[in-house]
């Protein structure tokens, strides 16, 4: 079960889509007191990527990546960690992160240190899912400089 990430220096190619999921995390924050982040399906094949508008991720379809982005200030590099719950037991690979899997293989905790962009306002990571990912309902749990944000759900199907 591979699992790959599609690295940050994509990040330049979501910048229109950014721009959008940006306006989405304000509409969002006038109406709750959640953190600033926000996640969604991306369409890679398009510059720049398009938001789908969606937590439902095809992992028949090689050109989506699932992505979260944080809007705030961020120092040029920052520690992240990301707890990803699985349906069933999966495999994680992130160039340049660390990776702890639980014994079921259902839960991985990543730790990296990721580049923010547009001049220390946003922090995306994007992902990408396979043939080898089990299908069915994930978690994501962000953690940024130690400020745990709220969980991220989303579903993979075929």
């Amino acid at each position: 079960m591979k699992k790959t990430l599609a690295l940050v220096s994509i990040a330049t190619m979501l910048f229109g889509a950014v721009n959008a999921a940006e306006a989405k995390i304000a509409h969002h924050q006038k109406n709750t007191a959640s953190p600033e982040i926000y996640l969604s399906v991306f369409d890679t094949s398009t510059e720049p990527f398009t938001d789908l508008n969606t937590t439902v991720l095809s992992r028949s379809q090689s050109n989506l990546r699932l992505c979260w982005v944080a809007k705030g200030r961020f120092s040029e590099t920052v520690s992240t960690i990301e707890t990803l719950n699985a349906p069933a037991k999966q495999q994680v690979m992130a160039k340049g992160s660390q990776i702890s899997t639980s014994q079921n293989g259902k839960v991985n905790v990543i730790r990296s240190t990721l580049e923010s962009s547009a001049q220390g306002e946003r922090l995306v990571r994007c992902w990408h899912f396979d043939e080898t990912d089990p299908l069915g309902k994930y978690k994501f749990q962000i953690q940024i400089m130690g400020e745990i944000y709220q969980d991220l759900p989303f579903s993979v199907v075929k």
